[in-house]
């Protein structure tokens, strides 16, 4: 059984790591930023928290640039960008602003059809 579950679990790594992003992947677990390591070179959970909740956190991030950079062109993205490299020190309307954007699963059109 042991021999079993290791097989499937490496089988599932092996998987994940080709059809992943490694970027995005290791960005969304706090270990490897943390550790300053990609997402497979540490050990994360196979089926864990985060595997189920980082597509929706990038969806939501994508769908408030989508919103306030490409749609209403209320910031640009090198307004962003230079936010982002602040930590948001100086741009906090601007946070405010990403924070309130449309989200996935909160019965929100716009975050929904982004998402589809």
């Amino acid at each position: 059984f042991v021999s079993m579950m290791a097989k499937m679990r490496n089988t599932a790594r092996g998987l994940r790591k080709d059809s992943i992003k490694r970027l995005v992947a290791t960005l969304g677990n706090r270990k490897a930023v943390t550790t300053g390591r990609d997402i497979y070179d540490i050990d994360v959970p196979l089926f864990g928290f985060w595997d189920s909740s980082a597509g929706v956190e990038v969806a939501d991030s994508l769908t408030a640039i989508k919103k306030l950079i490409f749609d209403d062109k209320k910031y640009t993205i090198k307004q962003l960008k230079d936010a982002l490299m602040a930590d948001w020190v100086g741009y906090e309307q601007m946070q405010a602003d990403f924070r309130a954007a449309p989200k996935f699963g909160r019965d929100e059109e716009y975050a929904d059809e982004v998402c589809r």
